[in-house]
């Protein structure tokens, strides 16, 4: 899967089922963009979307939708 792919599925997910209409990818999850229910959903989400599972020690790591395209891609595309 392409960065491209994640970050298409990722930005249509926020503008359809969170509402958010603008660039994002520098935004701040929580802060910025979604209170802290709407980025429990949003994990959800990509978990089922991609048949994954991110721990929430990892998830505490990623602070913007950037770092988050960036963490999917490396862990759906091992080197």
């Amino acid at each position: 899967m392409t960065r491209q792919e994640i970050e298409e599925h990722l930005r249509t997910y926020l503008k359809t089922e969170q509402g958010v209409n603008e660039a994002v990818t520098e935004k701040t999850l929580l802060s910025d963009l979604l209170d802290s229910l709407s980025v429990i959903e949003t994990i959800t989400d990509l978990e089922d979307r991609f048949g994954i599972d991110i721990s929430d020690e990892k998830m505490a790591e990623i602070k913007t939708v950037g770092q988050a395209i960036d963490y999917l891609y490396l862990l759906l595309n091992p080197e």
